[in-house]
């Protein structure tokens, strides 16, 4: 993901030693320190150009569909910043993914890693992720989500919450894009998981599509390996609810059959 920032910055610190028309032994270590500076710069130039993109984001109007430069851009982001933090991920089991059709995404939740990589994973196939209101307020980053459409969702607030999965619901029926939940709740920093919040599949349920259950392996390694230890994450499809499914069964049943396929999994 990193190569074309690598390309470009080898180019510059070679037209930089030849400019300054180098000795050889001299050639070698100056295009390492012009490397990195090349590198650095091209790194700080990525941020500006997304803040500059952050200030044209009107966080008050709700989008009702992804804007498509800064939904590129957020994957984009996605990649550097699982690169940068050595990250190798892998998706298994594409292949069950349905087709033609919209899907709610629900996964374990390990790290805050996960909606990252499997945002990068799943990006060809448009997947929004339901977040907590805290990241919508991170400086940048939160417009930037807001702009492709990321949702946040209070789970303190009934109401809100209501809200949320109402949007999610409306947006899976129209066949905007997927979306993607973690029924959990909230991170869990042990071993299997957590109760599911039944609620959370909701949406499947109102706008009948499929529900694709994931799990997610790795993530919670990450912070204390990066960014100089490399780091397996796998996101493997467990399996797929069918829409005829998830439109009979209630959704405390439904949840129960996504956590027993997680479980499975991590078993």
């Amino acid at each position: 993901m990193l190569f074309p920032f690598y390309a470009l910055a080898a180019v510059i610190a070679a037209v930089i030693c030849v400019l300054f028309a180098l000795p050889w032994p001299d050639w070698l270590w100056w295009f390492c320190v012009a490397f990195i500076a090349a590198l650095v710069a091209l790194v700080v130039l990525y941020v500006l150009m997304l803040a500059v993109l952050s200030l044209f984001v009107n966080t008050k109007k709700e989008r009702e569909t992804p804007n498509r430069l800064y939904s590129r851009v957020v994957y984009l982001s996605m990649g550097l910043l699982s690169s940068v933090c050595g990250v190798r991920a892998r998706l298994e089991g594409e292949a069950l993914i349905p087709r033609g059709t919209r899907w709610l995404f629900v996964s374990n939740h390990r790290s805050n890693f996960d909606p990252i990589i499997e945002g990068w994973l799943l990006r060809k196939h448009e997947v929004v992720f339901i977040s907590k209101p805290q990241n919508m307020s991170l400086p940048m980053v939160g417009r930037l989500l807001h702009e492709a459409m990321y949702m946040a969702i209070d789970r303190e607030n009934n109401r809100e919450a209501l809200k949320t999965i109402i949007k999610a619901t409306n947006t899976l029926k129209n066949g905007v894009c997927s979306v993607g939940i973690y029924p959990e709740g909230t991170r869990n920093r042990d071993e299997g998981l957590l109760p599911f919040r039944s609620g959370a599949l909701k949406a499947a349920q109102k706008a009948q599509v499929p529900i694709v259950v994931g799990c997610i392996n790795g993530t919670e390694k990450i912070a204390r390996r990066a960014p100089f230890r490399r780091t397996d994450v796998t996101v493997k499809i467990c399996g797929v609810i069918p829409a005829e499914e998830t439109a009979a069964d209630n959704t405390v049943e439904m949840s129960e059959r996504a956590r027993e396929m997680i479980l499975a999994e991590l078993r």
